[in-house]
């Protein structure tokens, strides 16, 4: 036997020997993740922060028309999940964010910042937003997408604490799965999770996420399972498949799911004629910045 299928062997006893002991009465609190430190030179912006493309307009009162940003729509479908504290995690080139969201107020939640020193992926990205956070239970959803339904975040919520899982994944129809990550499911039973296939051999990708603390104590184990330098948090949730960790599905069949981080995604979020966002419903309340 290998040395890697030695570990992931001994991570799937570790796993299961856990999910025997674990106790279910018990509800850890939720906190969301939104790694929002990615310096999005796929669009070629300058600079501009991508979480804060206007991805449609409210009017507020009679005349005032605002926009809403891309990273105001994911904070706000985390509050309106439940979630009451939400860490933000940037770099030192974003602090607009901080300036346009604050303190999260205005938008239904506490919004704690913590900066990545160093851009190093995703992955990275995430573990220093859970590095205060390893007992709670993790929404993660990313600030430059575009996802329809409104209430994915809730669902997925939701379904993980009824069937007590240990990563649950919201899986939404794509046309470019070989660019993403698709999920094979059956129901909710997850099969395989791929990273960027070529081809791909469904036609979806996996695009918000949630977990327990157990899946988090385990990403230092599945990060000595994987060769990328750096990989993305797909590899994870791949490992945790492996380890015969409880992963399941949230198929959203009739959802919609757009990466503003590329000028394709950018492009179907726009109007082709007015150069305007397209109408995206939006019902949550938003107060004046």
């Amino acid at each position: 036997m290998s040395a890697t299928s030695k570990t992931h062997a001994a991570l799937s006893r570790a796993v299961w020997n856990e999910t025997r002991s674990t106790d279910h009465d018990t509800a850890p609190e939720w906190v969301g993740i939104i790694p929002a430190a990615g310096e999005g030179r796929r669009l070629g912006l300058g600079g501009y922060p991508k979480e804060l493309i206007p991805i449609h307009y409210r009017r507020n009162g009679a005349a005032r028309v605002r926009p809403v940003l891309a990273i105001e729509t994911t904070v706000a479908a985390m509050a309106d999940a439940g979630v009451s504290t939400v860490c933000v995690v940037i770099s030192e080139a974003k602090l607009d964010i901080v300036r346009v969201l604050s303190d999260g107020a205005s938008l239904g939640c506490k919004i704690v910042y913590v900066v990545q020193s160093e851009a190093r992926g995703l992955w990275d990205a995430i573990e220093c937003g859970l590095a205060s956070f390893a007992e709670k239970n993790i929404l993660l959803a990313l600030p430059d997408t575009v996802v329809e339904p409104e209430n994915a975040l809730k669902t997925l919520k939701a379904s993980m604490e009824t069937i007590h899982a240990d990563l649950t994944l919201g899986v939404f129809p794509t046309s470019h799965p070989e660019a993403q990550a698709p999920v094979q499911h059956e129901g909710e039973k997850v099969h395989a999770i791929w990273e960027k296939p070529d081809p791909a051999p469904v036609s979806n990708t996996w695009g918000i996420a949630a977990w327990n603390a157990r899946f988090t104590a385990h990403l230092p184990q599945f990060r000595q399972c994987i060769s990328e330098p750096q990989p993305s948090i797909t590899h994870a949730f791949i490992q945790a498949l492996r380890a015969e960790m409880k992963v399941s599905a949230v198929p959203f069949q009739d959802g919609r799911y757009v990466d503003l981080g590329t000028p394709e995604g950018l492009a179907e979020t726009f109007d082709p004629v007015s150069g305007s966002p397209r109408c995206i419903k939006a019902s949550f309340e938003i107060t004046s910045r």
